[in-house]
């Protein structure tokens, strides 16, 4: 996750890693399981799929997500 640009003009607080961070430390104290593993996973996805502007010529893309 580290390094791992994201669209700035949603996420302009930097990389996939700062991201799951920042989330995590917006979770309530001693939150439900469920939903602190939901915040700490929710973009793992995101590094092996990444593509940068350069090789898509538009925008940041994190192609096969979902596949």
């Amino acid at each position: 996750m580290k390094g791992v640009d994201q669209p700035p003009q949603y996420h302009p607080e930097g990389d996939v890693w700062t991201h799951t961070l920042l989330m995590m430390e917006g979770l309530p104290a001693e939150p439900p399981a469920t939903l602190a593993w939901g915040v700490l996973l929710h973009d793992v996805g995101k590094p092996p799929t990444f593509r940068p502007v350069a090789e898509t010529g538009d925008r940041i893309r994190f192609d096969g997500m979902w596949m």
